[in-house]
């Protein structure tokens, strides 16, 4: 059983330092996710004010977020590291 650390970072390497082949999968994957993580404000904005700041953040969310963002997790995944 793998018990992740706690932590971003520490997770990343802990699941590197158990499975070293699929390092440049991991550092993709993790890459990726922070990708996703920086667009987050730009999503709630789109919910939390009013429509004109909703039409921005449409904009913004086609151009900011990864086509990979919006693809199930598992094929994301699966994509980037082998089984």
């Amino acid at each position: 059983m793998y018990q992740a650390p706690v932590g971003f970072s520490a997770h990343q390497a802990g699941l590197i330092a158990r499975f070293p082949a699929e390092q440049a999968g991991i550092e993709a994957l993790f890459g990726l996710i922070g990708r996703c993580r920086a667009v987050l404000p730009t999503l709630a904005l789109g919910r939390l004010t009013g429509p004109v700041v909703r039409r921005l953040a449409r904009v913004l969310r086609a151009t900011a977020v990864p086509p990979q963002a919006l693809r199930p997790a598992r094929e994301v995944v699966e994509g980037l590291v082998s089984r």
